[in-house]
């Protein structure tokens, strides 16, 4: 006897997958890197009210999702597992919704496992949800504003389907609106999508009376943004490192520069890479599948291709204006609106078939082909068998400690100083090492300068370096040990992954 599975039976049995492999790999309970620490800093020594200002040590994050997360603090202490819960249930959250969202949009077959099945094994998504950051709630929230949206069903292709609309629902999306820029600060591309739909909507439908609600629910959205660009958002769009980071990352407009070209394709290949893999066939057909998908919205669904279309497209406008970068995990948000376009130019194309030799065929197997190349190019099951590693500090902190016996001094590299902080200051289990007298370096400070500083009778020393995650960061560190003076001599050595501690003895000349 065959046995059957629906795909919404299989979407299901993915997602629980999707949710295992993201609770092993938040099992796996790695160590705070460089961009994590800095938060988690901001999380445990700050109050809630503070969380409505500019953070310290380079950081922003969105307030109420610092709010939770210091919530998760108080009531599990300041260690790892609390401050990544809150990205892990997002992470969760996110899943059930992009299946609901498929459910919505009535896709089947395999339009209907697509979305769900990229977004359960992406390692973007696997390594976001079980990160001290808030790219996970980005998603979240913006899988929840499009799902509470398509729940009003305004985007079928009804005439008059703008009359059902009442006072709840104006006020219902007038508080969500509010609500929503405050935990993610990229939900507004999502809600100018979605003002854009309903206020077009009640155009074609000569409802002037319901638009003028709409524009009052919109101003209030407004006024919410306002206040919080006010607030935090606009300090922070002023940085000037940060400008200069994520420079690289933006659309560019002076399209007549061939670097203009070159850094535009430089752009979309890092977002393809980022949705469907990491291989020139991973771009050909993901990029093909989407061009397909879009053609196929405007001429069915011109609605949903607002919807899902229209806040990718502004963010990439925002970019070419310096407002917003488009580095891979800040594109979190939109990442699953394109598994949904993606999805929507297979849909339907499972229950067609083609004849060979006078034998027909359903056109599934051939749509199996192009899913069969691209989804193992998502590398996320991998980490059920070999645990995700950044910054492996606090491993070395742990076998430090017992090798140090006397107060000893010991270099803390500008990339290592925020876990080592964290770890030394703030975790519930702090200090890591005891024994040691730190020395916090900047950017510009160099380990050889500060031996010369040393007394004497100082015959030991240990240097820490973190963030060894490219050879740029590496041939750093080398040149710095080049520059050690002679009259001193590596002794122990202890490595994890993205760090490096090395222990230094003044020779006996």
């Amino acid at each position: 006897m065959k046995i059957k599975f629906s795909s919404q039976q299989l979407g299901v049995a993915i997602l629980f997958i999707g949710i295992v492999l993201r609770l092993i790999v938040f099992g796996q309970n790695r160590s705070l890197f460089i961009d994590e620490a800095n938060l988690a800093r901001n999380i445990v020594e700050k109050g809630f009210s503070s969380f409505f200002q500019i953070l310290d040590y380079d950081q922003y994050a969105p307030p109420l999702f610092l709010c939770i997360s210091k919530c998760f603090t108080l009531l599990m202490g300041a260690n790892e597992w609390a401050l990544r819960a809150w990205p892990l249930l997002a992470g969760t959250l996110s899943l059930w919704l992009v299946l609901r969202i498929s459910q919505q949009l009535q896709l089947t077959g395999l339009a209907y496992l697509i979305p769900i099945s990229w977004m359960s094994f992406s390692t973007l998504f696997v390594r976001y949800h079980t990160e001290v950051k808030q790219y996970s709630s980005d998603a979240m929230v913006a899988l929840l504003l499009v799902f509470l949206l398509l729940r009003t069903r305004l985007h079928k292709q009804e005439n008059n389907s703008a009359a059902v609309l009442s006072t709840r629902f104006y006020l219902s999306w007038g508080v969500v609106g509010c609500c929503a820029p405050w935990f993610s600060m990229y939900s507004v591309f999502v809600l100018f999508g979605i003002g854009v739909f309903v206020a077009l909507k009640c155009w074609r439908e000569g409802s002037i009376r319901r638009l003028l609600f709409w524009g009052l629910t919109l101003c209030s959205w407004l006024l919410s943004f306002g206040i919080y660009y006010l607030l935090i958002l606009r300090f922070d769009l002023g940085k000037d490192a940060l400008i200069d980071y994520h420079s690289q990352f933006s659309f560019p407009t002076n399209w007549l520069k061939a670097s203009a070209w070159q850094q535009a394709g430089g752009v979309l290949q890092s977002i393809l890479r980022s949705t469907f893999g990491f291989t020139f066939l991973a771009y050909l057909l993901g990029g093909l599948g989407l061009v397909i998908g879009l053609v196929h919205l405007y001429r069915r669904a011109g609605y949903l291709l607002i919807i899902l279309g229209l806040p990718i497209l502004t963010a990439w406008v925002a970019s070419a204006f310096g407002l917003y970068s488009l580095i891979p995990r800040l594109t979190l948000f939109f990442l699953p609106l394109l598994y949904l376009i993606f999805a929507y130019s297979f849909q339907g194309l499972d229950r067609r078939s083609f004849s060979i030799r006078g034998k027909r065929l359903s056109f599934r197997y051939l749509l199996l082909i192009p899913i069969a190349l691209l989804l193992p190019l998502q590398k996320g099951p991998e980490y059920l068998w070999a645990p995700l590693k950044i910054e492996e500090l606090r491993p070395v902190l742990v076998q430090l400690n017992p090798m140090i016996e006397a107060p000893t001094p010991i270099y803390v590299n500008h990339e290592a100083e925020p876990a080592f902080a964290f770890y030394q200051a703030l975790h519930e289990f702090h200090p890591y090492v005891n024994q040691v007298q730190s020395y916090r370096a900047k950017w510009d400070e160099y380990p050889a300068a500060w031996l010369e500083t040393l007394p004497i009778d100082k015959s030991e020393v240990w240097l820490l370096y973190s963030h060894l995650i490219s050879d740029y960061a590496t041939g750093r560190m080398q040149a710095d040990l080049q520059g050690i003076p002679k009259t001193w001599e590596v002794g122990h050595q202890l490595e994890a992954e993205g760090v490096i501690a090395i222990q230094y003895l003044r020779k006996n000349d």
